[in-house]
């Protein structure tokens, strides 16, 4: 290998981490300010709604909309389970086990 492939490995690892990890070092060394903070407390409610409603939804070039009833069969224990803990983990963990359960039958 050559050191030209060595140095293109190095910038794009670079350039994948630093984007990453540049918010959590802002965010712990700076301070935001109040109306950036108000904004960012709206983006994991509708990135996790975004997601939800895509896997609800299955949309076929050339038919209506459809709903994907093994995810909304899926989805009735998984909001029982965030309602009653109110744990990310436990919610994720029943969500994976009732698609698992589903897709056997």
């Amino acid at each position: 290998m050559t050191s030209y492939y060595v140095i293109v490995l190095i910038t794009a690892g670079l350039a994948t981490w630093l984007p990453r990890i540049s918010p959590f070092v802002l965010v712990r060394f700076g301070k935001l300010p109040n109306w950036l903070q108000s904004f960012l407390a709206f983006i994991p409610l509708s990135l996790m709604t975004a997601l939800f409603f895509e896997n609800l939804v299955v949309i076929k070039a050339g038919q209506l909309p459809g709903i994907n009833w093994l995810a909304v069969f899926a989805t009735i224990p998984t909001l029982l389970t965030i309602w009653r803990t109110k744990s990310i983990m436990w919610t994720v963990l029943v969500g994976i086990i009732s698609i698992a359960i589903l897709r056997a039958i």
